[in-house]
């Protein structure tokens, strides 16, 4: 078998031993092998898109068929994972309980029975059978199988939101809105990137080309979901945002550069055609003694 690929994820706003670690296993002809595996506590998702994969512990067989995965805890141990011939498109990814405990509020039962197994270092899975992929979350991912980034920055936060992406599928993400269903994954995606990284050189070939997707197909989607075009979204963003810094007090040309404006008169004309007023009004408003 080809070496994996491992990614290891910082968690935001926690502590530097505290990581998702991504484990992508990605051939396209791949010989029948067995590996035997020594591990520390596992928890997370095993996901198998093709081949099959059998996973062997000391008193457990777990067998995923392709196309379905599993959400699980496995104490620290050994096992043997075995893969036929053929194709692998296999993700094991690696959570913390930082990162499942934050679904507590909203899910508790299922975090619940998931922390205690954690914590009481046993074999746990969610469900006795292995649960087929939905349509949704195979989109999300093939894009953390496929994805190529820009920055490790960009990488880390894009990787972050799909694995939070999934859980939520897979949690059910019945409290979501009907109107919120009905938006794409990648448009959902492309959303977070445009709103989290507004400072960004963004054009529709780049956001295009970040989330694997042809951008004639990711504008007419992100239309249909938000009316308006991705650069026009991001513009929003940013004038958004240029209108919430010049209220605490930064200066228009500090605020112009910050969100991508070469130019103040531009940054000038553009504020005032979105809000009706120049951004000069905002700072006679909220300081009129300056």
């Amino acid at each position: 078998m080809e070496n994996p690929r491992i990614i290891n994820l910082p968690m935001p706003s926690a502590n530097e031993s505290e990581k998702i670690k991504i484990v992508r296993i990605l051939e396209e002809h791949g010989t029948a092998d067995t590996v035997s595996i020594q591990y520390p506590d596992f928890s997370g998702l095993c996901i198998n898109l093709a081949s099959r994969l059998r996973i062997t512990l000391a008193d457990t067989i777990l067998d995923i068929k392709p196309r379905h995965y599993q959400l699980l805890h496995v104490a620290e141990g050994q096992a043997a994972v075995t893969f036929p011939a053929g194709k692998r498109s296999i993700l094991l990814i690696n959570m913390p309980y930082a990162f499942i405990s934050q679904f507590k509020e909203r899910y508790p039962n299922e975090v619940q029975e998931y922390a205690r197994a954690a914590q009481q270092k046993k074999h746990y899975t969610v469900s006795i059978e292995p649960r087929p992929i939905s349509r949704e979350m195979e989109t999300t991912i093939n894009l953390l199988c496929n994805f190529q980034t820009v920055s490790k920055e960009l990488e880390n936060q894009f990787l972050y939101q799909m694995i939070v992406s999934l859980i939520l599928r897979h949690l059910g993400t019945t409290e979501l809105s009907a109107e919120k269903k009905k938006i794409d994954t990648y448009v959902e995606i492309a959303q977070h990137l445009l709103t989290s990284e507004y400072r960004k050189a963004w054009t529709v070939d780049l956001l295009a080309d970040t989330l694997g997707i042809h951008k004639k197909t990711l504008t007419s989607k992100f239309k249909r979901a938000f009316k308006v075009s991705p650069i026009k979204y991001l513009q929003n963003v940013r004038l958004d945002k240029a209108r919430e810094l010049l209220i605490r007090s930064a200066s228009i040309t500090q605020v112009a550069k910050h969100i991508g404006y070469k130019y103040t008169n531009d940054f000038t004309r553009a504020f005032q055609k979105k809000f009706g007023y120049p951004p000069i009004k905002v700072k006679q408003e909220n300081f009129p003694n300056s």
